[in-house]
């Protein structure tokens, strides 16, 4: 730490700085990160670098340097790795539902039940079903987790379903009843 210390102090290059942060994310060192952010050009790269080592203290430090796009990135390729924790820390920020709900249809791709289990809530599962859809066709042998995210939807409109048909019933067929 004392090094990075000295090395921000002498004023080194944009380019060694962002440099350095790469490796301090990509290595867990949580302190040196927290002095190169500032001097650094960006924080992608180096968010990136952390969630693919699962270094998820380095992954919330870095996380309001980042934008939504970096973020929505950052979201799918902690489901690529399978990391819960960097997932967890990073749901807050991003938009789980941006691109047809990609990180759901790469836990789908990647057959994680627990995964697609956690995203479930957070995503939109039609559209995930629907790009998931065009994919797989009659031939292709889906993974067991396209199941799960079938089933889900399936509920989800037989439930909006009863919603609908119990709202209907609810709005007007009553009796009133008159005071006497």
């Amino acid at each position: 730490v004392a090094a990075v210390r000295r090395f921000v102090e002498a004023g080194s290059s944009t380019s060694l700085n962002n440099r350095a942060l790469r490796m301090a994310a990509k290595h867990g060192h949580g302190e040196c990160v927290e002095l190169l952010i500032g001097v650094s050009g960006g924080t992608t790269d180096a968010l990136m670098d952390a969630v693919y080592s699962g270094h998820v203290d380095c992954v919330r430090l870095l996380i309001g340097g980042s934008d939504i796009d970096a973020l929505n990135m950052a979201f799918v390729l902690s489901v690529r790795e399978g990391d819960m924790a960097c997932l967890q820390a990073l749901l807050p920020h991003c938009d789980p539902k941006a691109d047809d709900s990609d990180a759901l249809q790469m836990a789908v791709f990647k057959n994680n039940h627990q995964l697609v289990a956690f995203l479930l809530p957070h995503s939109d599962p039609e559209a995930a079903l629907a790009a998931l859809l065009r994919i797989y066709d009659d031939e292709d042998d889906p993974p067991s987790a396209f199941g799960v995210l079938q089933q889900y939807v399936d509920a989800e409109r037989q439930k909006n379903v009863l919603l609908d048909e119990t709202s209907s019933l609810c709005s007007g067929a009553l009796p009133h009843h008159k005071k006497m």
